[in-house]
């Protein structure tokens, strides 16, 4: 079967790899721009996050929306890997504050175009939560992951300027591919009935509490152990003269 435009969305569905070979091919140079933008300040994990997205698409594609723009949706998802890159690898940079300014301010242009309940969502999703338990929280939620929501996120591939990937690149991307499909089949191959589905090896979860105040604002009780105070400001010394 000939795999184009009209008909690999359909095929990745069905795990056809030709289709994700076409991915690969079709969208692959405005994937790694995005890439690029996001991970520069960690260069050497530029390739490992393609194929990782790639990765993702195939694992995930159920949760495409046929109601939403597939560029949309896939630009969403490497921006989302990226976020995770960021966050596991951010004690590699030699600027490590700029990574998670990175990280803080993409979260947030990421929920800016989504609704309270969606933002509170995603978050809880990054953090790990297992969508059953955000379901049983919230009757009225749909998303089933995170790949579900990133459906509603707003991200226009096209908006990013097109880099150039090798031949050579895009085949080493292909390889890399068919070496971690393989390794899930192989997975995949385990007898698994009766285990429940979970997000980390340990039986772990976050922990949210209520978002109240419970230490006030006592300026007073604040200064209280401060060496030098004046009007209501700490004191310190001089740093130039």
């Amino acid at each position: 079967m000939r795999i184009g435009k009209e008909n690999f969305i359909v095929q990745l569905q069905l795990h056809n790899e030709k289709a994700l070979e076409f991915l690969v091919m079709e969208h692959g140079e405005r994937l790694i721009s995005i890439i690029r933008k996001h991970l520069f300040t960690l260069p050497h994990l530029q390739e490992e996050c393609l194929t990782d997205t790639f990765v993702t698409v195939w694992n995930h594609i159920d949760s495409f929306d046929r109601e939403n723009e597939f560029e949309n949706w896939i630009g969403s998802v490497a921006r989302y890997r990226c976020l995770k890159y960021l966050a596991a690898h951010q004690n590699e940079a030699t600027i490590a504050w700029l990574i998670e300014k990175e990280i803080l301010e993409e979260k947030e242009m990421m929920v800016s175009c989504l609704n309270e309940q969606e933002q509170e969502l995603f978050y809880r999703f990054y953090v790990g939560e297992e969508p059953e338990q955000t379901r049983k929280k919230n009757r009225n939620i749909s998303c089933r992951s995170m790949y579900d929501l990133l459906n509603r996120v707003d991200t226009d591939i096209f908006e990013y300027e097109k880099e150039c990937i090798s031949a050579e690149e895009k085949e080493q991307a292909k390889k890399d591919m068919g070496s971690m499909l393989d390794y899930i089949d192989k997975l995949n191959e385990l007898d698994t009935e009766g285990v429940e589905p979970m997000s980390h090896v340990f039986p772990v979860h976050n922990v949210f509490r209520e978002d109240v105040v419970t230490n006030g604002d006592d300026r007073e009780q604040m200064l209280a152990n401060a060496p030098q105070k004046k009007e209501g400001t700490y004191m310190v010394p001089k740093t130039f003269d």
